[in-house]
């Protein structure tokens, strides 16, 4: 009985190995022609092997990949290449101007001439001169009776009277007549200060900003309003839409979204308000300005001296 049982044992094992075996070779057989029949267009020659080198010849299964394309992948593909400063610089300055439309135009001698713009993107209505910075060094270069003109060194852009969109333009050459010459002033951090619950702004820098035509430009700059309206649609004071971080005007304690009610007295509704209230308070030293800041009514005091 012993006998018999290790016969069937041996048996078993050995019809186990021979079924193995076959699969095996019908295995390889069919993944022989699996590779088959992937189209190559040159058959992959194997050279004989010689001592020391792999059996398939050198690179030969990479090879098959990459000649039979087994995950039907593109080879070769050209990567996209990197944007330069430039490219990046122009593509910023499409965005902005793309959403500008040219509102109106108020023709007098250079410095008197305006160019009301719409900024879009809840930027406001604007009214610039020659030279004002616009957004992004951007500034007004020329204005005529239909259409402004603006330009940032190798950049230069068109805007046409109630049209929306722009047309690029060859930029002013340097050296041209008429060239402005554009920067972001830095403003000193001592100019000002906190006393007494009041702001104070150094009187020679104010002085000097009034006098400086570039400097007080690239202040207005920072900075982007619009007229508010009430919830009857009235207008009721002028909104700060946006600042720049570090700006003299966020310095100076206004946040964005703030609205502007009053200024020593004097109602604020529209850019006009604006004009006059600069004309009638130029010289003061004191002001006492009213804003509304989420809702809640807030009275800010400052200084120069």
């Amino acid at each position: 009985m012993e006998k018999q049982s290790r016969r069937r044992i041996i048996l078993l094992f050995l019809f186990s190995g021979i079924f193995a075996l076959f699969f095996s070779f019908l295995t390889v057989i069919l993944i022989e022609s699996a590779l088959a029949r992937f189209p190559i267009k040159e058959d992959v020659r194997v050279e004989k092997k010689k001592e020391g080198e792999n059996p398939l010849g050198k690179e030969a299964v990479t090879d098959v990949i990459t000649r039979r394309n087994l995950f039907r992948a593109k080879l070769n593909v050209e990567l996209p290449k990197p944007k330069t400063e430039k490219e990046l610089e122009e593509e910023a300055l499409t965005e902005i101007v793309k959403e500008m439309t040219l509102k109106g135009v108020i023709l007098g001698k250079e410095t008197e001439s305006y160019a009301i713009i719409d900024r879009g993107k809840n930027k406001g209505v604007w009214a610039y001169s020659v030279g004002e910075i616009v957004e992004r060094g951007l500034a007004v270069k020329e204005i005529k009776h239909n259409e402004v003109l603006l330009d940032k060194g190798d950049f230069s852009f068109k805007l046409k009277l109630f049209a929306k969109g722009y047309e690029k333009t060859s930029s002013v050459k340097e050296g041209e007549k008429g060239k402005v010459e554009r920067h972001l002033a830095k403003i000193p951090s001592d100019v000002i200060k906190k006393e007494r619950g009041a702001i104070v702004i150094d009187k020679k820098f104010v002085e000097k900003a009034k006098n400086d035509k570039d400097l007080f430009n690239s202040i207005a700059s920072t900075v982007a309003i619009k007229a508010w309206l009430d919830g009857k649609g009235n207008p009721a004071g002028i909104k700060i839409v946006s600042i720049d971080k570090g700006s003299l005007v966020e310095r100076m304690g206004i946040l964005p979204n703030d609205i502007v009610q009053e200024v020593n007295g004097l109602r604020l509704s529209n850019h006009e308000d604006l004009r006059r209230a600069y004309d009638e308070l130029k010289d003061a030293t004191k002001f006492v300005v009213k804003i509304l800041r989420q809702g809640r009514e807030k009275t800010l005091y400052y200084e120069i001296k």
